[in-house]
Order: C-alpha cells, then structure tokens, then sequence
C-alpha cells in the first residue's frame, strides 16, 4: 500500500551575514511586540482601579471612544493589512522577505491594534464603564495576539507555492 508524502517546506539556505540580520530582526520584532503587548495590560489594570474607585460613570463619554476605537480599527486595519502586503510582495512572488521588510510590514499592523485598544480602554478609563470598551479592547488584543511574530516569511519562500500544503501564511 502506497503511502501519501507531505513535500517538505523549502527553506532559503542564509549565509552567516544573513542569518544574523534575520535574528536581529526577530530580536527587534519580539522586542517590540512584547513592548506593545504590555501596553494594554498596563491600561487594564489602571481601567480596573480607576473602575473601583469611580463614584458615578459617563456611559455617553465611554460612547464616544468606543466609536473612536470602532473607526480606528475599521479603517486602520486593512490599511495596515494593504501595507503589510505590500511590504511582504517578495513573499507572494515565492521568495523570502528582507529582515526590513519583515519589520516594515509587522510594526505598523501592531501599532493599529493596539493602539485602537488603547483608544477603548481610555474611554473605560475615563468613563468609569468597562462593559463596551472592554469588549473592543479585548477584540483588538485578540487579533494582536494572532499576529505574533514568527520569521516564517523569511525563512521559507513558499508564499507563492500553488499546493495548499505547502503554503505558509507569512508571519
């Protein structure tokens, strides 16, 4: 009985120079996400306490920043995401993206992110009413989350590999 082969995941073989361009870009990548990640902790916790210590909320403010939060999102995402592309095309050609590149195309998609949560969990903070605001911020962290960085897009050129099972999303 035949057995089916998986084709193995091609991978671009680094000289010493690029290999460590590529690490220093993975570096500076987690260094930021982390750094951008912490944000949105921090806010929470401050949304926590200054909900505890709040006499009376502002459910028109908190409105406010949640459609503030909304639009930022809803415009700023697939903004990023058509940057990201964009930043990423050696990628669709088949091809590994430069370690600037990478970074061009990951920073700006985090910053949207969190910075929208950022905006939702102001208007808790402010307000004193995390139920809505809360909501959206932990939206936005989740997509965050989905977006870590992984250096596949320039490690392995399989971007514009036509078999479904070889095909990597770039990340």
């Amino acid at each position: 009985m035949a057995t089916a082969s998986v084709p193995a995941v091609p991978t671009t073989k680094l000289d010493t120079d690029q290999r460590e361009a590529v690490n220093m870009a993975m570096l500076t990548a987690w260094g930021v996400y982390l750094g951008l990640g912490g944000l949105p902790a921090l806010a929470s916790v401050i949304g926590i306490w200054t909900s505890l210590l709040a006499e009376t909320s502002s459910p028109e403010v908190n409105m406010w920043f949640m459609l503030a939060s909304c639009a930022w999102l809803t415009f700023g995402v697939p903004a990023a995401l058509l940057f990201r592309r964009s930043a990423f095309s050696e990628f669709y050609k088949g091809k590994p993206v430069s370690p600037a590149n990478f970074l061009k195309g990951s920073i700006p998609l985090w910053v949207v992110l969190v910075t929208g949560g950022l905006i939702a969990q102001l208007g808790w903070i402010v307000s004193g009413t995390p139920v809505v605001s809360g909501f959206i911020a932990a939206c936005a962290l989740i997509v965050f989350l989905v977006f870590y960085p992984t250096g596949v897009a320039m490690l392995h050129p399989v971007g514009g590999h036509d078999d479904a099972a070889v095909y990597e999303e770039p990340a």
